[in-house]
Formats: C-alpha cells, sequence, structure tokens
C-alpha cells in the first residue's frame, strides 16, 4: 500500500495469482512497472484527474511467460491530453496478444463500445502482427469531435454515431 495504490495478491507466483489494484495515483505504480519493464518508463498515457483506476483479475503461468486476465475500470482520467469520464473493459495481456472485450468508454453524453485484438511479439507490437477491432459511437458531439482533432474552423454541429469494424 502507498497513499495513492494499494495491491491485493493471493495464490501461488508462477501459477496463477488474484490480483486486486486500486488507485487514485497511477504514477505510483511506475516503480513496480519498471521491475518488470524492458525500458523505464517515467511518465504514463494516462494520468487520474480526481480519479480511480481499479484491476480485478488473474496472472497466470511462469513468471517468463505471464498471463493476465481482468476487469479494468477508470473513472476522471485524461489520456493525450483529453479528459474522459470512465472506462469498463475485460482485458486479456499476453506476450504474444493484448486483447478487449466490452469495452466502453465514456465522455460527457458520448459512448465508445470497444472490442479488439491485438497481436504482440514479446509483448511489443510489430506492423506485420494481427489486428481486429470494432467500435460504436453514439451521442458524440461533431463540433467536440473536431475540436478534438484540432479542427477548430469548421462549422459543423450534431450528433455523430459511427460504428466501425478493423
Amino acid at each position: 500500500s502507498t497513499p495513492g495504490a494499494k495491491v491485493d495478491l493471493s495464490g501461488a507466483l508462477g501459477e496463477q495469482l488474484q490480483v486486486k489494484l486500486a488507485s487514485t495515483n497511477l504514477n505510483e505504480l511506475l516503480p513496480v512497472i519498471n521491475v518488470f519493464s524492458n525500458e523505464p518508463v517515467s511518465v504514463l498515457p494516462i494520468q487520474l484527474k480526481d480519479g480511480s483506476a481499479t484491476f480485478d483479475g488473474t496472472i497466470s503461468g511462469k513468471l517468463d511467460a505471464p498471463q493476465i486476465a481482468g476487469v479494468v475500470a477508470l473513472t476522471n482520467f485524461v489520456s493525450e491530453g483529453i479528459s474522459f469520464d470512465s472506462f469498463n473493459g475485460k482485458l486479456a495481456l499476453s506476450s504474444s496478444s493484448a486483447g478487449l472485450r466490452e469495452g466502453i468508454l465514456k465522455r460527457g453524453a458520448a459512448e465508445a463500445r470497444i472490442e479488439g485484438t491485438l497481436g504482440l511479439s514479446n509483448w511489443k507490437p510489430e506492423p506485420s502482427n494481427q489486428i481486429a477491432a470494432a467500435a460504436t459511437l453514439r451521442g458524440a458531439e461533431i463540433s467536440e469531435l473536431l475540436t478534438m482533432a484540432g479542427q477548430k474552423q469548421i462549422p459543423v454541429k450534431g450528433a455523430l454515431m459511427v460504428s466501425a469494424r478493423v
């Protein structure tokens, strides 16, 4: 435990661990992340703004080839300078793939439902890895999306609903 993070583990290391993580300051997890990372991480791509992050799942298998699966939830966070209200989804990670099921991302009245898989090579995406994704966006204001994309000069208003599959 730290002032902004708590991790509870139970089980057998190298077999299966039950993991419950709760944080109000993801930066407090950097030392743990760097223990397992090949390249040091100094800044996380997601920052909490009076929000929280939780993970409830398992880490299975040998230490040199773990498989991670569980439910992740975030509230009030910023990614790439854009604020979001919440994210929930079921993750599955291994050295060869990353998957998301039942992902729901919310920002104001906008809601994106996301599912997908990404092939990995030793935990990293490569141009030759397979990718499959499906997303549906509802309730998004077009002018807000254009502003987020740096296109403030286009005078368009209205709600957007879009569905995409890759």
